[in-house]
């Protein structure tokens, strides 16, 4: 079975929310975040948090940072989820570091390395509800961003997977068995979502693809 979606275009750096991913996160009472990081092979094998003013940041305390977690070990990316509640996150930005904890002998059993320049100005809200940065690098022109993929779709049977492939290597070149993997739990479905790294103002053509699980595909409709 098709679905009837159309093809969809959009930069790198930019975000596809589809069906009202903003009410979603509104609505609850606590505010999440999710903080996206990627970095290079010197620290593949650090602990990664993110330090800053927040108590939820740790207080500047890197043991007591926001832990990362690996969704791609490829691509060196990964994802923490910040949970404020709504009555603190009144819109002001939190300032913070990216910290990587290197397996040496330190006072804690680790040896804590800092980013280097200014502090970031982490915002507490985005249009959809997602970050990213790229360890050691503070500016805002870094040349390679994280393109966070939303969308809703209810036609999927238990054991199927949501692609999304496209014009970029980051998204197959159009092979379905090289696209991006959209995720989604039972709180958040039929809200799909997913995370491909490109250059930044990078233009990019793609589609959903279901992969059933009998190895068949559906595309979208649409050119």
């Amino acid at each position: 079975g098709y679905f009837p979606m159309a093809e969809h275009v959009l930069a790198a750096g930019q975000c596809l929310a589809a069906d009202d991913a903003d009410e979603y996160l509104a609505a609850k009472d606590v505010r999440e975040l999710t903080v996206l990081a990627f970095g290079d092979d010197a620290i593949s094998a650090c602990e990664w948090r993110l330090v800053g003013a927040s108590e939820a940041l740790g207080a500047w305390n890197p043991k007591q940072g926001l832990l990362f977690r690996s969704v791609s070990s490829a691509l060196q990316l990964r994802a923490a989820v910040l949970r404020l509640p709504e009555a603190t996150a009144d819109g002001r930005a939190l300032e913070c570091k990216l910290v990587a904890g290197h397996p040496r002998q330190g006072a804690d059993g680790k040896t804590w390395e800092w980013e280097s320049g200014p502090n970031r100005q982490l915002p507490l809200f985005s249009s959809c509800g997602m970050v990213s940065f790229r360890f050691g690098s503070c500016s805002p022109n870094s040349s390679v961003g994280a393109l966070t993929l939303q969308a809703s779709c209810t036609v999927t049977a238990p054991g199927d997977i949501l692609l999304a492939v496209g014009s970029s290597p980051a998204l197959g070149s159009w092979d379905p068995t090289k696209g991006c993997h959209l995720t989604t739990r039972p709180s958040t479905f039929p809200l799909w979502t997913g995370v491909a790294l490109l250059e930044l103002g990078e233009e990019v053509s793609w589609k959903l693809v279901i992969l059933h699980a009998d190895g068949s595909l559906s595309w979208e409709r649409g050119k």
